[in-house]
């Protein structure tokens, strides 16, 4: 009998211990798919509830609402890959940006940051060069 709960015990350990790492993983690639899905269908506001500061929730509506008058915005994104690095959520997606009418794909770093249980995106990054994709980024 003892033997039996110790076995129960471990394995209600292990479980613990694997819904704990595995938790923010599921959440941030939901939190990252609900946010590149708001920003595909040009809902900025609902777009800006995924990000972590309240206070930049104006600025980012508003600069994405002029890129997208001005002809840059997000067509599409794929491949939404979300993992998390001694104990930060990091994430990768693949965009593909419309510049003026022209289709590019970009890889871009999802970056969040708050709780383990509730995590937002910060920012998004990208190692491509691209004027556009910098300012659409919300660089430059």
């Amino acid at each position: 009998m003892k033997k039996k709960i110790v076995i129960i015990s471990l394995l209600v350990v292990a479980l613990s211990i694997s819904l704990f790492h595995l938790y923010p993983i599921v959440k941030g690639k939901m939190i990252a798919k609900n946010y590149l899905e708001n920003l595909v269908q040009e809902n900025y506001s609902k777009a800006s509830s995924y990000h972590i500061d309240p206070n930049q929730k104006m600025i980012l509506e508003q600069k994405l609402e002029s890129l997208k008058e001005d002809g840059v915005f997000i067509k599409s994104y794929k491949d939404i890959i979300v993992n998390s690095d001694d104990g930060w959520i990091t994430g990768k997606a693949t965009i593909t940006l419309t510049e003026n009418g022209i289709h590019a794909e970009y890889p871009i770093y999802i970056i969040f940051d708050g709780s383990r249980v509730n995590p937002l995106v910060t920012r998004l990054e990208s190692l491509a060069e691209s004027e556009n994709l910098n300012k659409w980024l919300l660089e430059g």
